[in-house]
């Protein structure tokens, strides 16, 4: 069970390079709507990849220090932060001038938020490296993943928000 939860790992790792490489790309702007549809996709896929290894972990044990509900607390966590770190990305390739806060967290986010779930997937995967190092590293490393991704959510309800009224 391990060996395929390592699989989707370094599948998300791979999933995790392509969002990279699509931040990055200097045409993104000039093809907006083939951007979208690959963060949407790439950040679904990512999603999908870090659920099956959230799977394999709990089914270890490896997340018995959440209170129950553990699986509910878990998936929405990890929901979060991946709806969080997407929405940052599409932000990326936005304009005007209440878009300076969302761009930044369009360069950011969708960076660290992953590396932060790949980070604690992999120390909670391994059994020898979850019990040689201290909890309180994954443990606020996750916590830290789905606060940002909801920082992200809210930003962009807000950005919606001021959108409308400097439209209206």
């Amino acid at each position: 069970m391990t060996i395929i939860g390592y699989v989707f790992l370094v599948l998300s790792l791979l999933i995790y390079f392509g969002i990279i490489g699509f931040l990055f790309n200097k045409d993104s702007s000039k093809s907006g709507s083939a951007y979208f549809r690959s963060m949407i996709f790439l950040h679904f896929a990512l999603f999908i990849g870090l659920a099956i290894v959230a799977g394999i972990t709990g089914s270890k044990g490896g997340f018995a220090w959440v209170s129950p509900p553990r699986f509910l607390l878990l998936g929405a966590g990890l929901l979060l932060s991946i709806v969080g770190s997407c929405l940052a990305a599409l932000f990326k390739i936005e304009s005007g001038p209440e878009m300076s806060i969302p761009k930044l967290l369009g360069h950011a986010f969708p960076i660290l938020i992953p590396l932060l779930l790949l980070c604690s997937g992999a120390i909670l995967l391994n059994d020898q490296w979850r019990s040689g190092i201290n909890a309180a590293f994954y443990q606020q490393a996750l916590i830290l993943a789905a606060v940002l991704g909801s920082l992200g959510i809210v930003v962009f309800v807000i950005t919606l928000i001021v959108q409308e009224r400097s439209n209206a």
